[in-house]
């Protein structure tokens, strides 16, 4: 990239600024070369930081490849200096370089954005029910009891159920923070753990979740009728779009 043309497009952040939010649009990536930026979602009661970056390290790079959504919301940790590149900056520079690299370098980065928005997996019950059982699964080898229920690593469980089931953390986390709006859980991101402060009502949840699905094996699953009218509203929560 010519000296000059890296000038005109530098751009410098306080720290604090945040350079862009969760669910914002962009057709740019930047490269830092100076300072440092955090990766950070909301979550719960706070934010969750999911990486830190320094000089020569970049981020939203999937912009340029089909991926105009924002994923996560980067901030400025101390006075940062940034070089913003947009697509026409980014073919300029593909022509110089072999057109096998080019197509390998793009072929990936779709490889990569498809990973990333999580593969159609044939759940046994419904993905609900496989998040929701993997997580409790979780609970019961790293859990830790407290006062107010137990509570397990927000890191830990994130990226161990992603594993197990197949998704993306990207998708996980969406479902956690659905799982937090209707209380079945407590994301408590200040702390980096996840609270469960009513770990029966969740299995119970489980077995409506069992109970409903048209993939049990017949009335081999029973539930108290009392449960239903209430577990009915929390589906419904978590069918909308949060």
């Amino acid at each position: 990239m010519e000296k000059e043309e890296a000038t005109k497009n530098t751009i410098s952040y306080k720290a604090g600024t945040v350079i862009f939010s969760e669910g914002d649009l962009g057709n740019e990536m930047y490269i830092i070369k100076s300072g440092r930026v955090e990766i950070i979602r909301e979550m719960g009661d706070g934010e969750l930081v999911l990486a830190n970056l320094v000089e020569n390290e970049f981020f939203g790079e999937m912009a340029l490849f089909g991926d105009s959504k924002r994923t996560a919301t980067v901030r400025a940790v101390d006075d940062s200096e940034l070089l913003v590149v947009n697509k026409n900056m980014l073919d300029a520079q593909f022509k110089k370089i072999p057109e096998w690299l080019v197509t390998m370098i793009k072929t990936i980065a779709q490889r990569i954005l498809k990973t990333g928005k999580g593969v159609k997996i044939n759940f046994p019950v419904n993905i609900e029910y496989s998040l929701l059982k993997s997580l409790i699964l979780l609970l019961s080898e790293y859990g830790i009891n407290e006062e107010k229920g137990r509570s397990i690593n927000l890191t830990l469980a994130r990226q161990e159920i992603s594993n197990i089931i197949g998704i993306s953390t990207d998708e996980v986390d969406g479902w956690l923070k659905k799982f937090n709006f209707v209380n079945l859980i407590k994301i408590v991101s200040s702390k980096n753990k996840i609270l469960i402060p009513d770990e029966e009502r969740l299995e119970k949840f489980l077995s409506y979740l069992l109970w409903k699905s048209p993939k049990r094996k017949a009335k081999e699953e029973t539930i108290d009728k009392d449960l239903i009218s209430s577990f009915d509203r929390i589906y419904k929560l978590l069918s909308r779009k949060i």
